[in-house]
């Protein structure tokens, strides 16, 4: 039950920034509703993996801000994705300033990756029209 009230509390602080920082935001970027409660089981998913590293709810509450943040401008799925590749390599708890490097470094990765794609099929293409154009002549 107390777990409960918990996940409730970090939603409306979630709720509360999202309110307060809307002017703030250049774009109208929101999140769905429910990322607090997301964001809580990701917290509770981090501190359980890091058990000796005890976070103050100040200190929380200043990383669901930042949380926040970096889904805004990277996405959810972004964010999951640099939490677990940083929980899987680090002996310590993921600082913000950690996972918006990471989720910069994934998402240039993941451009390059599109971008190798894209080269890929068109020097295949050459290649058909060049061995089509052989074949013709």
């Amino acid at each position: 039950m107390q777990r409960i009230r918990e996940m409730a509390a970090v939603e409306s602080l979630v709720q509360r920034h999202s309110e307060e920082n809307h002017l703030a935001r250049q774009s109208v970027q929101s999140l769905p509703e429910g990322t607090g409660l997301e964001f809580s089981e990701l917290m509770d998913q981090l501190q359980g993996r890091y058990p000796n590293q005890e976070l103050g709810p100040v200190t929380v509450e200043m990383y669901l801000a930042e949380w926040e943040q970096i889904a805004l401008r990277y996405g959810l799925a972004m964010l999951r994705r640099a939490l677990s590749k940083l929980s899987a390599e680090s002996r310590f708890f993921p600082d913000p300033v950690d996972i918006r490097e990471t989720c910069a470094v994934i998402r240039r990765a993941d451009c390059q990756r599109e971008e190798a794609g894209r080269h890929g099929r068109e020097v295949l293409k050459w290649k058909e029209e060049w061995e089509r154009e052989r074949r013709e002549a």
